[in-house]
C-alpha cells in the first residue's frame, strides 16, 4: 500500500557524472523538440470527461485542451512503468465539462468601482508539466487534474485501491465549481460584497491561513473560492463514506489554486491539502511548503490522535509510523478508520512575490513518491539544475532552436523529476505536477 522498498539501486548525480547528465538533458530535450506535437482542439459542450491518449499528458488550458504527445521511451523504465492507456480505459487527467470551465469569470466577477480595475497583466493560461510513472507497483493509484489554464492543479495517491483517486479526479473541481457559482450568485444577490475584518480573522484563524486579514478581506472573490474549496472536501468526503464498496479505501487529496486580482494586480496561491502529498513553491531558488504532510508522527497530528485514545504503531519494516495500519493521519475516504484517520482539509493561502529577490518561479504538486527519496529543498535545486544545464552542444544552436530546446525541458520537467525519485529507489506509484508562474525567458 505505501512505503514498499525497492530493490532498484539508486542513481544520484554527482560531479563524477554530471557530464553523463547533461548529454541524457541535451539528447532528450533535442528529441523532444524535434518529435514533440502540440494539438489544440477546443472544447465543446460535448466533449469527453476524459482525455484518451495513448502516452500522452492533457491539461486544460485557457478553455482548450493542451495535450503533449512526447517520444516517452528514451528512458526504459518510462515505457515499462508510465501508466498506459487502452481503448475504454481513462487516462490519470480529467477536463473540465462545459458546466464547469467558465470558472475564470466566476473568480473575477467582483464588482469594482468604474475605473478602478487596472489592465489585466496575466497570461491566458500557465505552462504545466505533468508525469505520472507506476513505479514498481502492481497497480497505478496515482490520479490527477489540472484545469482552468494551470490555475488550478491537483494530485490524488490512493491506497487500498484507485477508487477514491478516480473518484476525487472526476468530481472535485466540479463541485468546487458548484460552490463557487453559488457563493457568488448569493454575492450579488445579497449585495454582500464587503466583508467585516472581524469575521475574516475569525476564518483566517481557523483555516491557518498563511495571509493577513488585511490582505484577505480586500478582495471577496478570494474569501469565495476558501468557502468553497472547503465546501467542496467536505461534501466529496460525505459522498465516498457512503460508498461501501470504498470502505477499505482512501486517497489524499491536494490542489492548488491561483487566484488572480485583476484591480490589485496581485497574485495568491491557495493550497488545500489531506495526506502526504506536498505541495511546494520556489521562491528565489529556496523551496518554501505550501502544505503540511499529515502524518501520524507529526506534532499536531499526534496530539490529536492521542486526545482521541489512539496508539500510535511504528513499523521498523517500512521505518513509518502508523495508525489503523496506514503511513498517514488525514485522508478522503478508508470509513474503517475514521475518526482517526481525519478527512478535515487544511487551507493555506501565501501571496507570490512577483519580482526582486524573492520572485516565484514554479510551484510543484506530487504524490510522496516523490517526497519518501528527495527533500522539498533537493527537488528544487534538481530542477534548477535541470534548467541551467547547457553543453557546449546547445550554446551552438540558434537562439530559436535554443528557445524551442528551452520549451522541450520545461514541458518534459516533470519527467525529469518522476524518473530521478525512481532512480533514487523510490518503490511507490509517483506523480509530479510543475507549474510554471513565470513566462518562458528569451534567448
Amino acid at each position: 500500500m505505501k512505503k514498499s522498498s525497492s530493490s532498484k539501486t539508486p542513481l544520484r548525480w554527482n560531479s563524477t557524472n554530471k557530464g553523463q547528465r547533461e548529454k541524457l538533458l541535451s539528447d532528450d530535450v533535442a528529441n523532444s523538440a524535434k518529435n514533440t506535437k502540440i494539438h489544440q482542439s477546443v472544447l465543446s459542450s460535448s466533449s469527453s470527461k476524459q482525455h484518451r491518449s495513448l502516452f500522452g499528458v492533457g491539461a486544460v488550458i485557457a478553455g482548450s485542451i493542451l495535450v503533449l504527445e512526447a517520444r516517452d521511451a528514451l528512458y526504459e523504465d518510462d515505457f515499462l512503468s508510465l501508466r498506459s492507456t487502452v481503448v475504454g480505459e481513462p487516462t490519470a487527467c480529467s477536463t473540465a465539462s462545459a458546466t464547469t470551465q467558465p470558472l475564470l469569470s466566476l473568480v473575477k466577477s467582483t464588482t469594482f468601482s468604474e475605473g478602478s480595475q487596472v489592465e489585466n497583466k496575466f497570461p491566458g493560461g500557465y505552462d504545466v508539466s505533468v508525469r505520472a510513472l507506476k513505479g514498481n507497483r502492481v497497480y497505478m493509484e496515482d490520479e490527477y487534474y489540472v484545469s482552468n489554464g494551470g490555475r488550478f492543479a491537483a494530485v490524488f495517491d490512493g491506497h487500498g485501491g484507485g477508487g477514491v483517486s478516480a473518484f476525487l479526479r472526476d468530481g472535485l473541481y466540479g463541485k468546487i465549481s458548484k460552490h463557487l457559482t453559488a457563493h457568488n450568485t448569493a454575492n450579488q444577490n445579497n449585495n454582500t460584497n464587503k466583508i467585516t475584518t472581524q469575521s475574516l480573522c475569525e476564518e483566517a484563524d481557523d483555516d491557518k491561513l498563511l495571509l493577513s486579514s488585511s490582505n484577505f478581506s480586500s478582495d471577496s472573490s478570494l474569501r469565495a473560492i476558501v468557502r468553497s474549496i472547503r465546501s467542496a472536501f467536505v461534501e466529496v468526503d460525505d459522498e465516498i463514506l457512503k460508498m461501501d464498496d470504498l470502505h477499505y479505501q482512501g486517497s489524499t487529496a491536494l490542489a492548488i489554486w491561483l487566484h488572480e486580482n485583476p484591480t490589485s494586480g496581485q497574485r495568491t496561491l491557495l493550497s488545500a491539502n489531506i495526506g502526504d502529498s506536498r505541495a511546494v513553491l520556489s521562491r528565489n531558488g529556496r523551496a518554501v511548503n505550501l502544505t503540511r504532510d499529515h502524518k501520524p508522527d507529526d506534532e499536531i497530528e499526534r496530539k490529536r490522535l492521542i486526545s482521541l485514545g489512539e496508539e500510535i504503531e511504528w513499523d521498523d519494516y517500512c521505518q513509518v509510523h502508523r495508525i489503523r495500519n496506514l503511513s498517514l493521519s488525514r485522508a478522503v475516504g478508508d470509513r474503517y478508520a475514521k475518526p482517526a484517520v481525519s478527512g478535515e482539509v487544511e487551507i493555506q493561502l501565501l501571496p507570490l512575490s512577483e519580482s526582486g529577490e524573492k520572485k516565484d518561479k514554479f510551484v510543484v504538486l506530487a504524490s510522496d513518491g516523490l517526497w519518501d527519496v528527495m527533500t522539498s529543498q533537493e527537488c528544487v535545486d534538481f530542477i534548477q539544475d535541470c534548467l541551467n544545464d547547457s553543453s557546449t552542444t546547445m550554446r551552438k544552436v540558434t537562439p530559436l532552436e535554443r528557445q524551442r530546446q528551452k520549451f522541450a525541458r520545461r514541458k518534459n520537467m516533470s519527467r525529469f523529476v518522476a524518473n530521478e525519485a525512481l532512480r533514487r529507489g523510490s518503490g511507490d506509484n509517483v506523480c509530479v505536477i510543475i507549474v510554471w508562474l513565470t513566462e518562458l525567458e528569451k534567448s
